[in-house]
């Protein structure tokens, strides 16, 4: 009997133990909220979007290959009867991004065979040439290797034109990643919040039960008086009457909590877990050292600046780009070809020895030049207009951080008057208390008292609550 005791007991102590609520670290609950949110997973997408743009840029720097094989047959009238052939090509060609320089090489390949009728003198009589006709057949193979090259002097000069491609993709990949961090920063910054909610409302609802248990002491106390004689009815109600509101109250707050961690475990799971009260005080106390140390974060430590400096030296490079662009495409161009054509296809390849080249400038010179110059314009604009969002931006940012500490230091003052009237009312409670018991006091004082108390103490968790909330958006503007 004794051990089946004993083994009760223990089952009964492993069920408390097991349904008591565990506490979710802060740190570990925005790892499960990063790992299990789809919109930071969503964020990500957008970057490798941007990496994968600068691979599609390398394009320009890829190696191109073309080709052909046709065969054609001719019917001649006059040199010839019949022409057939087949003719090969091969073509590789790339851009050495550098310089800027275009170069490619072509390897040509011929075969054709010709037939027909030919007139030739057979005899000469008395002076005269007397002619016979004659068919022939000639095969003639055609192997010939070209290369040559496009430099470009003025418009295009170094390459600046074809590496605008890739530069500008891995200005836009660090835009984006400086992006990023700014909307999970601004995302995770609902979520911390949350998390402080989630224990300001656990505290209310703690406040509200202690609370309900004083009043239900009020109430004993009062039945009590009104049993033995020493007060009318209406006292007892009263008492009851607290009681009930505060019932509500408790309803109310426990609700409100039940809502939040609703939205959590849509999330993640948060079943039989709750927040780390402790933190509360600790991140109060951080919010309250802003002011006291006198904390400076100039805007171009910020992530919002480096968005805009990243956009200016990507605005600056398009600028280089659309001048160059106004130039005149001057062009040095040549190329060299070395060929023959011969009976066999031995000999056509041993005497591969003909050289062709030629060497020259190309010149495009557009007159006006209207749209180039109008795009350097509309650049130089653009620059502009986006050195005066900087400025907008910057005076924005000073704006929202001498704000949120002016409101943290009021809020800070705020709270050492409520913790200074919570003590006043305390003792007045005390006295009142102890007068009501004497019959020296109406029981609507000493209630009014105790509603005085328990709204402070909430306006206390409260203010509190805000004060941590100022200190994450701080923060979140200063990163």
């Amino acid at each position: 009997m004794r051990n089946i005791f004993i083994f009760l007991l223990l089952f009964l102590l492993n069920i408390q133990v097991y349904t008591q609520d565990k506490i979710i670290k802060y740190n570990e609950y925005l790892s499960r909220i990063k790992e299990n949110l789809p919109e930071l997973k969503s964020l990500n997408i957008d970057l490798k979007k941007a990496d994968n743009n600068i691979y599609k840029s390398r394009t320009i720097n890829d190696y191109h290959l073309e080709g052909n094989i046709n065969y054609f047959n001719d019917t001649g009238y006059q040199d010839y009867d019949s022409l057939e052939g087949i003719n090969l090509s091969a073509k590789i060609s790339k851009k050495y991004l550098p310089l800027g320089t275009s170069i490619y090489s072509v390897l040509k390949y011929s075969k054709t065979r010709v037939e027909g009728e030919r007139q030739i003198i057979q005899e000469i009589v008395a002076d005269i040439p007397v002619y016979k006709k004659q068919e022939f057949e000639n095969n003639y193979f055609s192997p010939e290797l070209e290369i040559g090259f496009t430099q470009p002097l003025l418009y295009n000069m170094k390459g600046i034109i074809d590496k605008y491609v890739i530069n500008n993709s891995k200005y836009n990949y660090e835009i984006a990643k400086i992006q990023l961090q700014i909307n999970k920063n601004s995302i995770l910054n609902y979520y911390k919040k949350l998390y402080f909610n989630w224990i300001a409302r656990y505290k209310n609802v703690q406040l509200i039960k202690n609370t309900l248990k004083n009043a239900n002491k009020i109430k004993e106390l009062v039945e009590d008086k009104y049993n033995s004689g020493l007060v009318d009815l209406d006292e007892l109600e009263r008492a009851n009457s607290l009681v009930v509101s505060y019932k509500k109250q408790l309803l109310n707050y426990q609700m409100l909590l039940d809502l939040l961690e609703k939205e959590l475990n849509v999330i993640i799971n948060i079943t039989n877990y709750k927040p780390n009260l402790n933190l509360y005080d600790s991140f109060f106390n951080k919010a309250c050292s802003l002011c006291q140390n006198d904390i400076e974060i100039p805007f171009n430590k910020t992530n919002n600046y480096y968005i805009f400096e990243k956009s200016l030296e990507k605005l600056g490079l398009l600028k280089r780009v659309n001048k160059n662009k106004t130039l005149p495409e001057l062009n040095i161009v040549a190329n060299m070809k070395l060929k023959s054509k011969e009976n066999s296809l031995n000999d056509s390849i041993n005497k591969l020895n003909d050289i062709d080249y030629q060497f020259g400038l190309s010149l495009n010179l557009p007159v006006n030049n209207y749209q180039a110059k109008g795009n350097l314009i509309d650049t130089k604009l653009s620059i502009e207009q986006l050195e005066y969002e900087l400025e907008e931006n910057k005076n924005m940012y000073h704006k929202q951080v001498e704000s949120i500490l002016e409101q943290i230091e009021s809020k800070r003052k705020m709270i050492g008057y409520i913790k200074e009237n919570i003590d006043i009312l305390n003792s007045e409670y005390e006295t009142e208390e102890s007068k009501y018991e004497q019959a020296r006091l109406t029981l609507q004082v000493l209630l009014d008292t105790e509603n005085k108390i328990t709204n402070e103490k909430i306006n206390f968790l409260t203010t509190k609550n805000e004060l941590i909330n100022l200190y994450l958006d701080f923060i979140n503007i200063t990163d």
